[in-house]
């Protein structure tokens, strides 16, 4: 899980960097190749959308399934 959370903050960086980049160009600054592509933002949104159920269902599945005996472990405390 740590490698996931290394490579959000390396893509995290590089976008960064990018971005400062182009703003420190001087130019005007109106976005990316991706504003030309059809339908980018339907698929942009449906990865991320299914990038955050996965790691959200990585997160709290371990935190979540129990067996069936920890209930009655804790009830008799």
């Amino acid at each position: 899980m740590k490698r996931v959370w290394v490579l959000l903050g390396v893509f995290a960086a590089v976008g960064i960097g990018f971005e400062a980049a182009g703003l420190l160009a001087d130019k005007e600054h109106y976005g990316g190749f991706w504003n030309g592509v059809p339908l980018w933002d339907l698929g942009f949104g449906a990865v991320g959308g299914a990038v955050l159920a996965l790691v959200a269902k990585g997160l709290l599945k371990p935190r979540i399934a129990r067996s069936e005996d920890d209930f009655d472990a804790r009830s008799e405390r």
